[in-house]
């Protein structure tokens, strides 16, 4: 291919794997699991919008109190702002913005180190570390650290030069506003420090250096940090309890080495080793004079966020927002000096290299780009149906429910109910043990005082010990089940239990039963109360059951489990040649009804 050809080709690959990089960053503020989050967040910056103060603690749940951390009230106050306009379920928007500016500005601190050189190279390696940081990102106060982070390291990238005299004089607003969104912005004037122990240095190893730099701008921007820091959110306790954090609780936290979690930390650990042999590879006696104190700084910001990294793995996304520039510089290094300068290559000789490592990223891109999206189109599944009816006819307290909405229902519901949210460990193994269902459960009905419980349809055991400690169904549908102290509340279905491991419903009852469906359907239908209605029918005859879910398949958007039950009843009936025509597809990809089609073709056949 002529040189001309291989760089346009070049440009076109450039500009595709931009494009599926952001893509890549678009899933990844999209997926399911960033929800949670997003209801913690937004539940604290609305109780501060509305109250205009800072409250002691957060009482959204009656498993323990959350303690106000007085450093993101801004982050919880925006992050309920922005959701207020745009929607919880869209707040991966403003979020995408912010994971895109963060790679902005780590892309802008390696472009200003290599001074525009050899980018290509050095881009594999940075979007290895890129797609690390990514599950590290989420909507809580730990973004807001990870961008400040990286801004800060690129502003001091600059150098202390009039030129540069506004991103300096930037640097004290930004401090403020990490101090009322993180907890982490005691490493703002720590960074600034390390930054001027290298300018000092370097200074001492360059004359030119001392007439270059204008150590007062460095010296103005350190103080106002420094200031701001210390006095937003005006509570220096807050800093001091931060250092604490650090180092108390053990060595090691939050690490866990099970499951798909082993491969993430294999190649973090991968990532650390390639970035760390470059900086030991450093061929100093071969590059441009004076560059040991940038040496110096370097392997001591690595030795800084690498410690807190191995203390805490909520430092993991700081170290690697630290360690993408420095490694990608040392690669860049390494090939100029070991590569470039003693083979002499050209410009085309660079191109014929770049064409075979943007093809390899593009490979890989796709390849996360794939992942990422496939997560991002799982719909995190909360009761919102559920929690509607919570709303409009109340429900008496407390209510337990699964762990992973208690988030969402207490944005939701709060403060009329308060449910239950695991805050640590010890919660979070009571709510599997109350799940299992084991005699146990009783302890915890009688200390929480839980006299509501919204559960999974597919928690049986739950389900039955209820049943058995008389525990009635208030609300279901296709997903949960809404049961109630029948003490404590007059509403509740008397009989219809879809949380019994027998009878459905009291068949000594079947009218009552009958009228309890009919009045629920009309009001909140679900497919499983129209399957439950249709088969309290089809005790009377199916003829009348199979007239109702044919009407229910042109009144109601959901069909699929009526088609299936629908089908049943004419299979039961011997009526084959509709029961395969209202299985339709399912008789091809459900296995319990693919086996009945077969069979029912087979009886056709014979039948002929």
């Amino acid at each position: 291919m002529p040189e001309q050809g291989q760089k346009k080709l070049v440009e076109l690959l450039k500009y595709a794997l931009l494009f599926f990089f952001a893509l890549i960053v678009f899933f990844c503020a999209a997926a399911p699991d960033n929800l949670n989050d997003y209801f913690d967040k937004a539940s604290k910056g609305r109780q501060i919008v509305r109250s205009m103060e800072l409250p002691d603690s957060y009482d959204f749940s009656y498993t323990g109190q959350q303690m106000v951390k007085p450093e993101t009230w801004m982050s919880d106050v925006l992050f309920y702002s922005l959701s207020y306009v745009t929607g919880i379920k869209f707040m991966f928007v403003p979020v995408f913005l912010v994971y895109a500016l963060i790679f902005l500005v780590l892309f802008a601190t390696v472009f200003r180190r290599q001074q525009r050189k050899y980018i290509s190279i050095v881009m594999p390696l940075c979007l290895f570390g890129a797609f690390l940081l990514m599950p590290q990102l989420n909507s809580a106060g730990a973004v807001a650290g990870i961008l400040f982070t990286s801004y800060f390291i690129y502003v001091m990238e600059l150098r202390p030069i009039p030129k540069k005299l506004w991103f300096y004089v930037s640097l004290p607003a930004a401090a403020v506003l990490w101090a009322n969104t993180s907890t982490t912005a005691l490493l703002a004037p720590v960074i600034m420090l390390i930054y001027g122990g290298y300018f000092v240095l370097q200074m001492k190893e360059n004359a030119e250096k001392k007439y270059l730099y204008n150590i007062y701008i460095y010296i103005f921007s350190l103080c106002t940090v420094s200031a701001a820091i210390l006095l937003s959110p005006m509570d220096i306790n807050s800093h001091i309890e931060f250092v604490k954090r650090l180092f108390s609780g053990g060595f090691h936290r939050g690490f866990g080495y099970s499951g798909a979690n082993i491969l993430y930390y294999i190649l973090f650990y991968l990532f650390i080793v390639m970035a760390a042999a470059l900086v030991i590879f450093d061929t100093r006696e071969n590059s441009d004079a004076g560059r040991n104190s940038e040496f110096m700084k370097d392997v001591v910001l690595i030795i800084l966020f690498l410690g807190l990294a191995m203390i805490n793995a909520e430092f993991i996304p700081y170290l690697l927002v630290v360690l993408i520039p420095i490694g990608a510089y040392y690669l860049y290094l390494a090939f100029r000096w070991e590569i470039v300068m003693p083979k002499q290559w050209t410009e085309s000789s660079l191109t014929r290299v770049k064409l075979p490592v943007y093809g390899l990223m593009l490979f890989f891109a796709l390849f996360v780009l794939m992942s990422y999206s496939t997560n991002a189109a799982k719909e995190a599944y909360y009761p919102r149906a559920a929690v509607k009816y919570i709303s409009a006819e109340g429900v008496p307290a407390n209510i337990f429910n699964d762990p992973a909405w208690g988030n969402f229902i207490a944005y939701s519901l709060y403060p009329a109910v308060r449910p239950f949210i695991s805050y640590d460990e010890k919660i979070q193994a009571e709510a599997k043990e109350i799940l299992s269902g084991i005699d146990t459960i009783d302890s915890y009905i009688e200390g929480y005082s839980l006299n509501s419980f919204l559960i999974k349809k597919e928690s049986k055991e739950l389900a039955s010990a209820l049943y058995l400690r008389g525990y009635k169904a208030a609300f279901f549908d296709d997903e949960v089940m809404l049961l109630v102290n029948p003490f404590k509340t007059q509403k509740y279905l008397k009989y219809v239990f879809p949380h019994s491991p027998k009878d459905i419903y009291d068949k000594k009852k079947a009218e009552p039963a009958i009228a309890e469906l009919e009045e629920m359907i009309e009001t909140r239908p679900s497919e499983d109360a129209v399957i439950t209605l249709s088969r309290i029918y089809a005790a009377q005859g199916s003829d009348k059951a199979i007239d109702f879910l044919q009407d229910a398949l042109e009144r109601y958007p959901f069909k699929e489990k009526i088609k299936k039950e629908l089908g049943l009843l004419f299979y039961n009936d011997g009526d084959y040649e509709n029961a395969l025509e209202t299985w339709g597809f399912s008789a091809w990809s459900d296995k319990e009804i693919y086996i009945k089609a077969r069979d029912a073709r087979k009886m056709m056949k014979r039948a002929e």
